[in-house]
């Protein structure tokens, strides 16, 4: 497999780099797990989320029962309801979560036969407290829609009275009850998913470029050309060691970083059905980056372009996909360029799984989607670089000959 072994040889003539640049990487994990564990302590106090809330609904005995059952779990910060003030508040870390309880909650709240309103969100700085929050509202809603569904139909006073009386019964025996343990190991999973992760997209984009890049380069000497010329080797056979190699270190290199994520945040990261999508979607859009680099590595001209996409590149598409700040506060734009490539999804799926409460079919219809998507770009990446390749192959033969 004179291909094969060829791209592990000039893979370990590159080794000085990647040591350097994982050392850069593990300072950094380093740096993103001593925040996660001061934010996270082995304490067992739980800092109320800060919230403001609009109510829409005029104040109705629904909306008042929500922000009273919400008042006794968080702290509710009075905003103006404006959007410069909420936008203020939110950069001030005055709050973390903004709820808009509509107009017509009530009367949708109550009456079975109409569709469930939607209350709008928006929520920034603290995914912890995001995540718990939406869990409150859920858990409210679900025993709202459950006893509204006994309900006779003809409301009156004393049947309205009675449903309130059971809600905020049956809320009040829902005690919370999260141990300081509970609370270090979901921030682990959640650190580990919306944090760690999505850096080993940008260490992984910005490695693979290079290297795959580097072999390209070196596979175009003309001696190296004239030799494979001369092994009477097929070119099919060509490029099926080319994709194995390039997928044997693909692998490799995904595996250690994930070993390299145990060391950090032990087992408790990986004992979940969270973490279990976490790691796939992760996995899958390191195959895309594989793909996306071999495709660069076969267009790019010399080392310096490849040098320079290795670098700028890998960073405009980790800040687009929201690698490095919360990706709601990334513009639409940059978002649609950095959608080229396979981390914003796979970032975008793991926030689907970290905000929600319980995996639902509709949850996980949405994360299937995206992990479609990651395979469809890589695949597309894979058939243009095979078919570049190729060509240049061919054009190089006829050239040497």
């Amino acid at each position: 497999m004179p291909v094969f072994k060829l791209f592990f040889k000039i893979i370990k003539a590159n080794f000085p780099r990647f040591i350097v640049s994982l050392f850069i990487f593990i300072l950094l994990a380093t740096l993103i797990n001593q925040t996660t564990k001061e934010q996270f302590t082995d304490q067992f106090e739980i800092k109320k989320a800060k919230i403001t809330i609009f109510d829409k609904d005029h104040s109705s005995r629904a909306s008042q029962s929500l922000i009273h059952y919400l008042g006794e779990r968080t702290e509710i910060i009075e905003i103006e309801n404006s959007p410069e003030a909420i936008s203020d508040a939110f950069f001030d870390r005055r709050i973390n979560y903004a709820l808009t309880i509509p107009e017509g909650f009530e009367e949708h709240l109550l009456n079975p036969d109409f569709t469930a309103i939607t209350l709008k969100k928006e929520s920034h700085n603290s995914i912890m407290d995001e995540i718990r929050v939406d869990s409150l509202i859920e858990s409210f809603m679900f025993n709202a829609s459950t006893l509204a569904a006994s309900l006779p139909t003809t409301l009156n006073q004393n049947a309205l009275n009675q449903y309130f009386m059971d809600l905020e019964k049956n809320l009040d025996q829902e005690i919370e009850i999260i141990s300081g343990h509970n609370v270090i190991e979901t921030s682990k999973i959640i650190s580990f998913g919306l944090l760690f992760l999505p850096m080993i997209l940008y260490f992984t984009m910005m490695n693979f470029i290079n290297n795959f890049g580097y072999v390209e380069m070196a596979m175009r000497q003309e001696d190296i050309i004239r030799r494979e010329r001369n092994s009477l080797l097929k070119e099919s056979s060509r490029l099926k060691q080319t994709v194995l190699a390039t997928s044997c270190y693909t692998i490799g290199f995904w595996i250690i970083l994930i070993c390299l994520a145990y060391l950090f945040y032990g087992s408790e990261a990986f004992s979940s059905q969270r973490s279990l999508l976490f790691l796939l979607s992760s996995f899958v859009a390191t195959l895309g980056i594989q793909a996306m680099a071999y495709f660069i590595g076969v267009l790019a001209p010399n080392k310096g372009v490849v040098n320079f996409l290795g670098n700028l590149l890998s960073l405009v598409l980790a800040y687009g996909s929201g690698i490095f700040i919360d990706i709601s506060l990334i513009p639409k734009e940059l978002q649609f360029i950095a959608s080229i490539a396979t981390p914003i999804w796979s970032v975008k799926a793991n926030y689907i799984i970290a905000e929600s409460t319980y995996l639902s079919d509709a949850i996980m219809d949405d994360y299937w989607e995206i992990i479609g998507i990651q395979l469809l770009i890589t695949i597309a990446y894979w058939s243009m670089a095979l078919l570049i390749k190729k060509f240049t192959q061919e054009k190089n033969y006829l050239i040497t000959t």
